[in-house]
């Protein structure tokens, strides 16, 4: 399907990227239960601090204005070859493709799924045609390997056991429900609902919890850690063979305050980090002061990072 999108530039929301003044694209996919606006203040940041850049938010299937087209099961490699075919279709192939993809925590996983499917296809055809070509950059901001957190669970949880549609005057009173009933805490239960819609009949998510459902229970079937090897051994023999070939430097930025973080996963990690590759391919960094919503607890941090590091270079 044809993901419902929408572009930044300049530092304001535009109607769609100008023919005339075609800039380098940097894709935004954002986390479970949200959808493309989440990251809208920083790719405002990111466009007006870089002029040559526009930013392209997605909302992922089953988020947003991006419904489901069927009842077919939905899982990462289904939501990877929607971002794809969204590209293709926005004419974001061949030379024109973007430079970079941003994925917060959901969207980290299927920026990796994606990189994942464009290598697998690159090494099964020898000309790329019109295909959306590997980016420069991945930065996957706080999405940590292993199955889904426990409180992602209970969040999910709770906001299913809510007859819909919600038949409470305003917003605040599901907050009350998800507070005082469902046990979650109230900036969680303030976040759910601000997702929720007016209809004639009443509020109504602005997300599909099947949808919700089907990724949490597909967590475990992705493997994080050998895609990343995976994309480690494609840019490997890039470089042994020097052929010009572009391929992917991927960042992970992790949350200081976020436990999930554990020393093995930052082992298992840094053993892919120090590899003895001639180029650098996995960029570890770790944002002080900051959550798993990293944009938000310190966009100023975050923002410097990806300066200090290059979002469009190796």
């Amino acid at each position: 399907m044809v993901l419902h999108h929408e572009w930044i530039s300049n530092g304001q929301v535009v109607p769609s990227q100008s023919d005339d003044e075609r800039k380098s694209v940097v894709v935004m996919l954002h986390g479970l239960l949200g959808n493309g606006k989440n990251l809208r203040t920083p790719a405002k940041v990111l466009t007006k601090e870089n002029d040559k850049l526009s930013a392209l938010l997605l909302d992922l299937r089953g988020h947003g204005n991006s419904s489901p087209t069927s009842s077919e099961h939905s899982d990462f490699k289904l939501l990877a070859r929607d971002v794809l075919h969204t590209l293709d279709s926005l004419g974001l192939h061949s030379n024109q493709s973007p430079i970079s993809w941003i994925g917060h925590s959901l969207g980290g996983r299927v920026a990796l799924q994606s990189l994942h499917h464009l290598i697998d296809k690159n090494q099964e055809e020898s000309t790329a045609g019109r295909m959306v070509q590997l980016p420069k950059t991945v930065w996957i901001w706080d999405s940590v390997p292993g199955l889904v957190h426990e409180d992602v669970k209970q969040v999910v949880g709770a906001l299913e056991s809510v007859p819909m549609p919600f038949l409470g005057k305003r917003k605040a009173d599901l907050v009350n429900v998800l507070v005082n009933e469902k046990g979650l805490s109230k900036p969680i239960a303030q976040w759910a609902a601000s997702s929720l819609e007016p209809t004639e009949n009443g509020f109504v998510f602005s997300f599909d919890l099947k949808v919700a459902r089907n990724l949490l229970d597909n967590f475990h079937q992705q493997n994080y850690m050998e895609i990343l090897h995976g994309a480690r051994q494609h840019h490997s023999e890039s470089v042994k063979k020097n052929s010009g070939a572009i391929t992917s430097k991927i960042h992970i930025v992790m949350a200081d305050r976020n436990p999930s973080w554990t020393p093995e996963i930052l082992h298992q990690l840094k053993s892919i980090h120090h590899d003895d590759n001639e180029t650098p391919f996995l960029g570890l960094h770790t944002l002080p002061k900051a959550g798993h919503w990293v944009h938000v607890d310190n966009l100023s941090g975050l923002m410097q990072i990806m300066q200090d590091h290059g979002i469009d270079t190796h």
